[in-house]
């Protein structure tokens, strides 16, 4: 890092379709020509993109159960000082197949600390950690949220300011909904409670507003149809 720039942390979002819901609503990003998960060619790849990109902090969505291990694996996260990465999972208690994970560099971060809350059986996972760097305290908290429901958000936002919260909050998601409608202040409607605490990058005039393929918005789309999903909130 240079003298002249401030400290600085990166944090990457990343929904890697759950292998039984590929199959089970023929997500074509997800199933082979047969109809049969793809998943070991496409994680392949994605952690290709996430190992590039070298993120200090990773939150993932729809990691199934199974495969959890080895993805955290995959990407450095092991027991014992010497692993570059730590990682924790947080099951769904009802969404049988999958949860979330956060996986923190540890010479970036100090001991972090894990914690959940289930809502409705959706799982919030968080980590509490201080930034070796600045020595701020740093929350991060990833989500899957169903979108549209506000008393949802409302539960992510308290559990992402309880305990007085930190010096950096962070909230990485899935949140199935589109906050990017106008408003007077920054053309971006906060998903939390905090209006006005929160900020985000907007999409550039360039980058299409729907953070979905296009195929994604066609008429015959099951899941997610018009739906800019992923957000990063601090």
């Amino acid at each position: 890092m240079s003298a002249d720039r401030p400290p600085c942390f990166s944090v990457g979002c990343y929904n890697v379709l759950c292998p039984t819901y590929a199959v089970k609503w023929n997500e074509r990003e997800g199933v082979g020509p047969d109809g049969t998960s793809n998943w070991s060619e496409r994680w392949a790849v994605m952690q290709d993109i996430l190992t590039r990109a070298s993120f200090d902090v990773v939150c993932l969505q729809e990691v199934e159960q199974l495969d959890a291990e080895s993805i955290a694996a995959s990407l450095g996260a092991a027991e014992g000082p010497s692993a570059e990465y730590v990682a924790r999972y947080f099951k769904h208690e009802k969404r049988p197949p999958d949860g979330v994970m956060i996986v923190v560099r540890r010479s970036a971060f100090e001991d972090p600390v894990f914690s959940e809350m289930q809502y409705n059986g959706v799982a919030f996972g968080c980590a509490d950690m201080r930034h070796r760097t600045s020595s701020c305290s740093v929350r991060v908290v990833t989500c899957h949220c169903r979108g549209g429901d506000e008393k949802q958000l409302a539960a992510l936002s308290d559990f992402a300011a309880r305990s007085g919260g930190a010096d950096v909050t962070v909230v990485a998601g899935d949140f199935n909904e589109d906050f990017g409608a106008p408003s007077e202040s920054s053309g971006w409607r906060c998903p939390l409670q905090a209006e006005g605490e929160y900020a985000t990058m907007l999409r550039g005039e360039s980058l299409p507003e729907l953070s979905r393929p296009p195929h994604k918005q066609a008429e015959d789309q099951k899941s997610g149809k018009g739906k800019a999903e992923d957000w990063i909130c601090v």
